[in-house]
């Protein structure tokens, strides 16, 4: 939850900035994705390096169950932030069935791709999110795309 915390409130940051100075979208933007990953990188590290650790103080056998989950889901925030970057760009954007529609994709990949492989186990379930996520961010680029090819050509 702590590392859901970091990109809400870059994003948050992002659509006020933006509604202040429309002008600079594109520097906004990029200005948000670099500040969400010199927050969540270190702090995604932080949590893989330090998973075991903090898990043993509830017991080995959980530790050694929950480990790769933790490390899966905490990679999965990367691709989580993006998403809420790509909700704030939409929100920027005056496109509301697009924002319902994104969160419903991302909403089905993750808890669809999750269910379908349960049976599998909680690291499968993991993976599942962090494949949910990393599609969503891809689909955000596709939705997004004219809007990068014309900050692009801005700079």
């Amino acid at each position: 939850t702590f590392m859901n915390v970091i990109p809400s409130a870059t994003a948050q940051s992002l659509f006020a900035e933006v509604s202040h100075d429309e002008d600079h979208f594109g520097h906004y933007i990029r200005q948000a994705i670099r500040n969400l990953f010199v927050l969540l990188v270190p702090t995604t590290v932080g949590v893989v390096v330090l998973a075991g650790s903090a898990l043993s103080l509830f017991g080995r056998a959980y530790a050694n169950h929950g480990t790769s989950v933790l490390e899966i889901l905490a990679i999965s925030s990367l691709f989580g932030g993006l998403n809420f970057i790509g909700d704030a760009i939409l929100n920027i954007q005056q496109r509301p069935v697009a924002y319902v529609a994104m969160n419903a994709v991302n909403a089905i990949l993750v808890v669809g791709l999750g269910y379908l492989v349960a049976p599998h186990g909680l690291v499968a379930i993991a993976l599942a999110a962090l494949i949910g996520q990393a599609a969503t961010v891809g689909i955000y680029i596709v939705v997004n795309f004219s809007l990068i090819g014309r900050l692009a050509a801005q700079e």
